[in-house]
């Protein structure tokens, strides 16, 4: 029922240079829709391309601000590198920490939800990536104990 986002990473040099092609023809057609995983709008502006861990806290120079990314592992073995890659938020809280949640995607019928897995099973799901971002860009909870604090993704309250 739950899946991760994934980005499928050709291999093959030939099948780069095929996609490219595909993606090129696909443009001019202008009855195709985007697929679910495609980034734009609001999405694509805090999309920071896929990095690791340490490489995405670093493109977060301000508290209490995100970015998305697709997580490589820290010192990937060739052998090791999946052919898929999870879509990630860094986030860094208004204390100055770091957090890194997944981004997620639910299917109900024919309509796909995305959401944060920081925890929370009530968690809001948004109809597309950039309503996501929007959501997360607008909306925050002040921390119980230290109101001067207020954080988008109230990690004081989730024990992983």
């Amino acid at each position: 029922m739950f899946e991760s986002i994934r980005n499928i990473m050709p291999s093959d040099p030939d099948q780069v240079e095929k996609e490219k092609k595909m993606e090129d023809m696909s443009k001019s057609d202008s009855t195709k829709t985007p697929t679910p995983q495609s980034l734009t709008g609001l999405a694509k502006s805090v999309y920071i391309g896929v990095c690791n861990f340490a490489k995405a806290e670093e493109q977060v120079t301000k508290r209490s601000d995100f970015r998305v990314y697709h997580q490589l592992a820290h010192r990937p073995l060739l052998d090791d590198l999946e052919q898929e890659l999870p879509l990630i938020v860094v986030y860094r809280t208004a204390n100055g920490s770091f957090r890194h949640y997944p981004i997620r995607r639910r299917k109900v019928g024919t309509s796909s939800y995305y959401y944060v897995d920081y925890g929370d099973p009530k968690v809001q799901t948004h109809a597309s990536l950039d309503h996501l971002v929007r959501y997360y860009q607008i909306n925050a909870q002040r921390h119980p104990e230290n109101g001067q604090y207020a954080d988008q993704f109230p990690w004081w309250e989730v024990h992983l």
